[in-house]
């Protein structure tokens, strides 16, 4: 969709991006996104592996592996070579049946090795709440974070059709942030494979 179309959608109230804080941040057929100030660092932990399905067995119980930094808006958060974080956008959005979103780092950060988005590229229609990126920096130097400053970008597709099962899943709203931890444990097809495995 066009930047006009977006607008269009946005005035509507179809499609919510809030706060957008500068019109310049709707431009060409995208949207720009912002990086919150609380970023989640993946740090090394004691434990052999993280197994979802003994997790969800409730054979081993959950292992606290986010380490939390609220970084004040005035500073920065320190991406090191090899880290991983996960860290929420400023905006929250609310996207529609009718539309699929497509993310999308920038490409200044990528020349420096900062992936914005390592699998979670697409967001669902039906989807609301903050964004949670997947930041990595496969690069060879320390980058500096920003709160406050673009990262990403979003650009949005009309789906043709009716959408019959739009997204209700386990990473929308307010619990997206509370810690953003991976709920692979929950996924129901770990009951199966849990019983195709007893079976053999």
């Amino acid at each position: 969709m066009s930047d006009e179309e977006i607008e269009k959608y946005l005035k509507s109230g179809d499609l919510i991006i809030h706060p957008l804080l500068q019109r310049d941040q709707i431009r060409g057929a995208r949207v720009d996104l912002r990086i919150d100030n609380v970023f989640y660092l993946i740090r090394r932990i004691d434990i052999e592996s993280y197994d979802a399905m003994r997790l969800a067995r409730g054979e081993v119980s959950h292992v606290d592996y986010l380490e939390k930094h609220v970084v004040p808006y005035n500073d920065a958060f320190i991406l090191h070579p090899g880290d991983f974080a996960l860290a929420p956008t400023f905006e929250a959005l609310h996207i529609p049946n009718i539309l699929l979103g497509e993310l999308d780092g920038r490409s200044s950060l990528g020349r420096l090795g900062i992936i914005v988005h390592v699998t979670a590229g697409s967001i669902d229609p039906g989807f609301g709440g903050p964004l949670i990126l997947e930041l990595a920096n496969l690069g060879r130097i320390p980058v500096k974070l920003f709160p406050m400053m673009r990262v990403a970008s979003i650009k949005f597709v009309r789906i043709e059709g009716e959408v019959h099962r739009p997204y209700k899943g386990k990473y929308a709203g307010i619990e997206n942030l509370l810690p953003p931890s991976s709920r692979l444990h929950e996924d129901e097809e770990l009951t199966v494979l849990a019983k195709i495995r007893d079976a053999v």
